[in-house]
């Protein structure tokens, strides 16, 4: 009977060994990974604004050289203010003129004489913020007896007597205006070599 319990007993603990689950497998700790910090990207520096300049302390001086630096003209072309890009201007628009003269060459008893009709003048109000564009008359003469002179200037509109009061015909081509307004000169004048008694004759500008 004792040997029959003894082998019961075997029996069930062989049915237990079967049906038992494996004891759970525990992985190895693995120890925490260390902590990344990422640097805070430093935020990128804003382009400093640009500040319009102050004119209030200004001379004449000082506004005719500002405004002798905005104006570009070439020929063929019109008279451009201000550049593309280029920050240069002024807190308070400043009052201009864009004006262009016929000059006509005569002759009389051996002496040369002209005379300067305005042909075209325009009127802006420019800081420099944005560049303008002042489109060249279609009168305007180059030739053996005539020419044109442009000129830039500040205020109202120049009267006869700040006009020039001569103009020199023998190479030079200085055009000088009796005026202190004047921020910018341009002339096309017939070459220097010109025979003008014979040229300006035939060309009928002599009365």
């Amino acid at each position: 009977m004792f040997k029959r319990a003894a082998a019961a007993v075997l029996i069930l603990g062989l049915l237990n060994g079967c049906t038992a689950e494996p004891a759970p497998v525990t992985a190895p700790a693995v120890p925490p990974s260390p902590a990344v910090t990422t640097a805070a990207s430093s935020p990128a520096a804003s382009p400093t604004p640009a500040t319009c300049k102050d004119t209030k302390g200004w001379s004449a001086d000082d506004t005719l050289s500002w405004v002798r630096q905005q104006v570009t003209y070439k020929i063929p072309g019109n008279v451009e203010l201000g550049t593309p890009g280029r920050i240069d201007f002024v807190c308070k628009p400043i009052g201009l003129q864009v004006q262009f003269w016929n000059v006509k060459v005569s002759t009389a008893l051996g002496s040369v004489s002209y005379v300067m009709p305005s042909s075209q003048r325009k009127q802006i109000s420019f800081d420099g913020r944005r560049p303008m564009t002042v489109k060249t008359p279609n009168d305007l003469q180059s030739t053996d007896c005539g020419g044109f002179v442009m000129a830039v200037y500040t205020g109202a509109p120049l009267t006869d007597d700040e006009l020039p009061e001569s103009i020199d015909f023998s190479g030079l081509k200085d055009v000088k205006f009796r005026s202190d307004r004047v921020a910018y000169v341009f002339s096309q004048l017939p070459p220097a070599d010109t025979d003008f008694s014979s040229k300006c004759r035939q060309a009928g500008y002599l009365g």
